[in-house]
């Protein structure tokens, strides 16, 4: 682990060690393996509240963002559009926030710890997590400042490796400031567990 390590430090490292990691992830594939109606959850979010607001941890080139304006832009939703906030954080961006979408912002920074605006929706991290816990072994941490980031009725949906999951269901009450509120449903997706926590 590189707990003592820069943000700048833990990307170069990152870069060096993990090349055949994979970066981009369709919205399909959170659908799949996070069971996560990113789409639905939009256009029910926008009609009901008027806004949706997403954050996308470990997000790559944010690829599931751009599927989500592309699938409601077929559907010639164009105020649901104009009503989206998505932003995709991962260490390994480009430095500062570059939009690069309407509505859409890739941004470079730590999930661990990166300031998350109020009244977020969603928050999602798909097969990101073990690499935040080979690295600063801080993924119960993440996880903790997501769910303490999130208004009542805010959902988080990300996975782990099998290998992760049992710590992880061990670990991630105590470090819930209100874990009574948590529905944690964990589901079998290929070779990593599936977690929703909806408060």
């Amino acid at each position: 682990m590189d707990v003592d390590l820069s943000d700048e430090e833990l990307a170069e490292n990152m870069k060096e060690r993990e090349k055949a990691m994979k970066r981009d992830w369709t919205l399909q594939n959170y659908t799949d393996y996070l069971r996560a109606d990113v789409a639905g959850m939009a256009i029910e979010r926008t009609t009901k509240n008027g806004k949706f607001v997403w954050y996308d941890m470990c997000c790559g080139k944010f690829m599931a963002a751009q599927d989500l304006v592309r699938a409601l832009l077929g559907v010639n939703d164009l105020s649901t559009i104009s009503r989206i906030s998505a932003r995709g954080v991962d260490i390994l961006a480009e430095p500062g926030d570059k939009e690069i979408l309407p509505g859409v912002i890739i941004s470079r920074g730590n999930v661990v710890n990166y300031p998350i605006q109020e009244g977020v929706d969603l928050i999602t991290c798909h097969a990101g997590l073990e690499y935040v816990q080979k690295y600063t072994g801080k993924a119960y941490d993440a996880v903790a400042h997501w769910y303490n980031s999130l208004p009542i009725g805010g959902i988080i949906a990300f996975d782990v490796p099998i290998s992760m999951a049992r710590e992880l269901e061990h670990n991630i009450y105590r470090h819930l400031k209100n874990p009574a509120d948590v529905r944690l449903i964990s589901l079998h997706a290929g070779k990593f567990y599936s977690f929703k926590i909806e408060k």
